[in-house]
């Protein structure tokens, strides 16, 4: 073979060494920027896990690890889910498509010390709920985002 080949090949693996896995593997967040404006029966009936908050007290923490969720009933304008401690449901209307607005959430009042920060996580991401928010899906990912800039996004779970 050909230095130059030699060269090449050298070249092509170390590119793909450098690769992120994550990519490799599927598993990139789609850009929020890229994301249309969702109706209500595009995400109603449909179980959402939170896959970041931003900002966050915590940047690296792996939200969607604590199985924290949303889904939404239009027939009785309720929000509801899992904290990852406690079930958790708010009130929440919409106004034409990709708006929705969200009441204080009202909570169970269980403790739960595993795992490490779980309270604190659910605190942050009740206190995220509130308001209104502009409702935009991008592939699998649901993002709730107020006009102060913080974002809820979501995953669906397909499980």
């Amino acid at each position: 073979m050909s230095r130059t080949a030699l060269l090449l090949v050298a070249a092509l693996l170390a590119g793909c060494a450098g690769e992120d896995p994550a990519a490799r593997a599927g598993n990139v967040t789609p850009s929020p920027q890229l994301a249309l404006p969702a109706a209500i029966d595009e995400v109603a009936g449909r179980k959402w896990v939170v896959d970041g908050i931003t900002p966050s007290a915590v940047d690296a923490f792996e939200w969607s690890r604590l199985g924290i969720s949303l889904q939404l009933d239009p027939a009785s304008g309720t929000a509801s889910g899992y904290g990852g401690c406690n079930q958790w449901s708010a009130s929440f209307r919409t106004a034409g498509s990709g708006q929705i607005t969200l009441g204080p959430p009202r909570s169970t009042r269980m403790f739960c010390a595993e795992p490490a920060e779980v309270m604190e996580r659910e605190a942050e991401f009740l206190a995220a709920l509130p308001g209104t928010h502009r409702m935009t899906l991008s592939e699998d990912h649901l993002y709730l985002e107020r006009e102060d800039g913080a974002r809820v996004t979501l995953l669906l779970d397909d499980a």
